[in-house]
C-alpha cells in the first residue's frame, strides 16, 4: 500500500526525522511549499537535483523497513509528520503505531481541518500519547483572511482545535506574520481566542512570511516581528517568534545519506543534515 510519503531527511544536532507527505487539502498562495516541496532546509544543490527527479512515494511496508534501518544508525528521539498535509493520508495510525514502536516522539504539523472528533477517535485508538504533540497552524483568526488565504474557513479548525484541547491532547498553535495581511492586530485576536477558549499556558508559534515570488506580500521587519510578538504576550504566557532562514542552506551543506552511508559533504554544515529519502542521482 502506497503513502503519500515523498521526503525524508534527518537532523543529528535535534535528533529529528521530518516525514514530509505530499498534497494538501488547503490552496495557500503564501506557503512556503511553493519554492519547494521539499525540504527547504537542504543544500540548494541537493534541491536542485531533487526537482529533476521523479516523484516518489514509498510503501507503508518500505517506510517500516527503513525506520528500522534507520534505528541501527541513528538516535531519532522525534519523528515530525509534515508536508503537505499528513492527515489525508489514510496510512497515518499505522505510521505513527510504528514510530511509537522504536518510542519516537511525534510532532503532527497539520492544518486542523480534517481532525474531527471521528478522526480524533482513530488517532486516540493508535499509539498517539502525551509525549506527542498536534501543531495547528491557523493562517488567520479573521474568517475572510482566512478563507481568502487558504480557501477554507477558519470555524471548522477552531471547532477542532478545542475538541483536541477537551481530549487533552498536547497541542501548540502556529501562525504566519504576513504584514498587512496577518499583522498584529490579527495574531493579538488568535492569541486572545486561545487565552480564552483553551488555556494561556498553549503555547504560539509566529512564523514569519517567507516571501514568493510574484505574491506582493513582504516579510516583516524586525521591528515587525518584535511588536507581533509583544501583542500575542498580552494574552499568552508562552510565545515563540521563530525565524526561518531558508536562504542560510544557499552554499551550505550537510551529510547526504542513503542507506545509511555519508556519500556527500561540505566543510559547512547546518546541524548535519541527512536526506534519507528520495535518493538522488549526481
Amino acid at each position: 500500500m502506497l503513502t503519500k510519503i515523498f521526503n525524508i531527511t534527518f537532523y543529528e544536532r535535534d535528533k529529528l526525522l521530518y516525514v514530509r507527505f505530499f498534497g494538501c487539502n488547503f490552496n495557500c498562495k503564501i506557503c512556503i511549499n511553493n519554492l519547494s516541496i521539499y525540504d527547504t532546509h537542504l543544500p540548494s544543490y541537493i534541491l536542485n537535483l531533487l526537482h529533476k527527479e521523479e516523484l516518489k512515494f514509498l510503501k507503508i511496508s518500505e517506510f517500516e523497513e527503513l525506520i528500522k534501518e534507520l534505528n541501527k544508525d541513528f538516535e531519532i528521539n522525534y519523528a515530525v509528520l509534515g508536508g503537505g498535509e499528513p492527515s489525508l493520508d489514510p496510512n497515518l495510525p499505522r505510521i505513527i503505531n510504528f514510530l511509537k514502536k522504536y518510542d519516537i516522539k511525534v510532532r503532527m504539523l497539520t492544518n486542523g481541518y480534517l481532525l474531527n472528533n471521528n478522526y480524533l477517535d482513530k488517532l486516540c485508538k493508535s499509539k498517539f500519547d502525551i509525549n506527542d504533540k498536534i501543531i495547528i497552524s491557523i493562517k488567520s483568526i479573521i474568517n475572510d483572511k482566512h478563507k481568502l488565504i487558504t480557501g477554507k474557513d477558519v470555524d471548522v479548525v477552531l471547532s477542532n482545535v478545542k475538541s483536541m484541547y477537551n481530549r487533552k491532547l498536547s497541542i501548540s498553535i502556529e501562525t504566519v506574520h504576513i504584514p498587512q495581511l496577518n499583522d498584529f492586530e490579527d495574531i493579538e485576536e488568535l492569541a486572545k481566542w486561545i487565552s480564552q477558549n483553551l488555556d494561556s499556558e498553549i503555547e504560539l508559534i509566529i512564523d514569519p512570511y517567507v516571501p514568493i515570488p510574484k505574491l506582493e506580500f513582504r516579510s516583516p521587519s524586525p521591528e515587525e516581528r518584535f511588536k507581533a510578538y509583544t501583542y500575542a504576550k498580552k494574552w499568552l504566557n508562552n510565545v515563540t517568534y521563530r525565524l526561518l532562514k531558508v536562504d542560510d542552506r544557499n552554499g551550505n551543506g550537510g551529510y547526504i545519506v542513503q542507506k545509511g552511508i555519508r556519500i556527500g559533504w561540505r566543510e559547512r554544515i547546518l546541524g548535519n543534515i541527512h536526506l534519507i529519502y528520495p535518493h538522488v542521482s549526481y
